[in-house]
């Protein structure tokens, strides 16, 4: 049996290797094999879809039905350390990732004892406490739940420097960096006071569908470095006091941390069916701006109605649903229903399509110093100019050839007659006619 276990996990290795990401509840099999995402529909996809159809009809994936085939051939009792005189061949991290299989196919019962033996094994590992943390909380142990994530807390509240080598050791085992496990420990800091709110609300009572939408856990604003509350919880709402569509008042806003999103989807990877938890999630999508996906959120609520007052109730259209079950839905729990009502009504601003006026030409200027060149300017100046000038040149020389044409038909025949008078050599002066200037 425990050889096919192993078997089984290293199929389940070999299948997981290579995924993008860092997974949820703690295990080598999972490690690095699903996301968050500020974008909700790459969580669903990656993420939170895949996880919440662990042990269904609609578990496709191969890891998903070999976890159902590992749940099914193991018997937990064969789990359980052998006599002294036998070899134990499981050690406390194989019994963790077993334990992680459980978890998953819903049987945190079977978890927690796998997880319990496992603890024995290796009471300073803090990744098999903080998973048996989260094993009680969906048994609805809160109490139980908050001593493992408190003790566990002794390894998380350091820092990655200031690890003994044995937690180190664990670090690198699950190849993580220094700022991932710093993540984890934030995460964790939020599951220990989720555990704790519940524990004061629910009395170690599970959590069922109406609790669920009942109230919100007062999860943010985070608590100080002494791990008290830093102020009043957040109010999911405008500033006119009420719930809008894509909106929250900015005082409100001030609450939730940067990574608020992100770190609700982390604890939701490690609790895929707490209802509260995906409830926060849309108001924070909401918050954010993204009507869209918080009205996804808000509609899934709507579509497990007929199923928690009939489970025999049958799947239907969105349309349907919302004609016939939205009024009682809201009836019922008024807080959840009045947001989907607000989010069914709300209709995005149209984008904004008038054309920008038209910018003037972008002159092409080359600056030298304080001086502007204009050179489309000046290139038209300059042959505007050089054509002028060849016209100019040109008709100078025309005006030239007329006036010399004209010169040479006048003047020729004068030229004549002062040949003509002139006297030959040895002759007689000719006589001048002229009349005298004196008399």
């Amino acid at each position: 049996m425990r050889r096919a276990a192993g078997v089984l996990i290293g199929m389940v290795v070999v299948l997981a290797w290579g995924r993008s990401a860092q997974a949820g509840v703690y295990s080598t099999i999972e490690n690095k094999m699903f996301l968050v995402d500020d974008n909700f529909r790459k969580f669903q996809d990656a993420s939170f879809i895949p996880l919440r159809r662990v042990g269904t009809l609609e578990a496709d994936q191969p890891w998903q039905q070999l976890y159902a085939l590992m749940a099914a051939g193991l018997d937990v009792a064969k789990l359980r350390p052998p006599a002294e005189k036998d070899k134990d061949t499981l050690t406390a991290m194989g019994r963790l990732d077993l334990a992680v299989c459980f978890l998953r196919m819903r049987e945190p019962h079977k978890a927690i004892e796998i997880l319990n033996i496992a603890n024995k094994q290796d009471r300073g590992n803090f990744l098999i406490m903080s998973t048996l943390g989260t094993a009680h909380m969906l048994v609805g142990e809160y109490q139980k739940a908050s001593d493992w994530l408190g003790a566990a807390n002794a390894a998380w509240g350091k820092p990655y420097a200031k690890l003994s080598p044995s937690q180190q050791e664990l670090v690198k085992r699950m190849q993580w960096t220094a700022q991932e496990f710093s993540w984890y420990a934030r995460c964790e800091q939020l599951q220990r006071r989720l555990a704790i709110a519940r524990q004061r609300e629910l009395r170690d009572k599970p959590l069922t569908y109406p609790k669920s939408l009942e109230q919100l856990d007062p999860l943010f604003p985070m608590p100080g470095d002494d791990g008290k509350p830093t102020g009043k919880p957040v109010r999911y709402v405008a500033a006119s006091g009420k719930f809008e569509a894509g909106k929250i008042a900015p005082d409100e806003k001030a609450k939730l941390p940067k990574d608020a999103i992100t770190m609700l989807e982390q604890l939701l990877i490690w609790m895929p069916d707490d209802m509260r938890l995906y409830w926060q999630l849309g108001e924070v999508f909401n918050a954010e701006g993204d009507a869209n996906s918080a009205k996804s959120i808000f509609m899934e609520f709507l579509k497990k109605y007929p199923i928690f007052l009939d489970p025999k109730a049958q799947a239907m259209g969105d349309d349907k649903l919302i004609k016939l079950y939205l009024p009682k839905f809201t009836d019922q729990f008024p807080e959840v229903g009045s947001r989907l009502t607000a989010l069914l009504n709300y209709t995005p601003p149209a984008p904004d399509v008038t054309p920008p006026p038209a910018a003037p030409p972008k002159k092409e200027e080359t600056q030298f110093g304080s001086l502007n060149i204009d050179w489309r300017t000046l290139g038209v100046g300059f042959g505007i100019g050089l054509c002028c000038g060849v016209l100019f040149v040109w008709q100078h020389r025309e005006v030239r050839r007329r006036r010399q044409a004209r010169s040479g038909a006048t003047f020729e025949p004068h030229h004549a007659a002062m040949h003509a008078e002139r006297p030959k050599p040895g002759g007689p002066a000719p006589t001048d006619t002229r009349p005298d200037r004196h008399g």
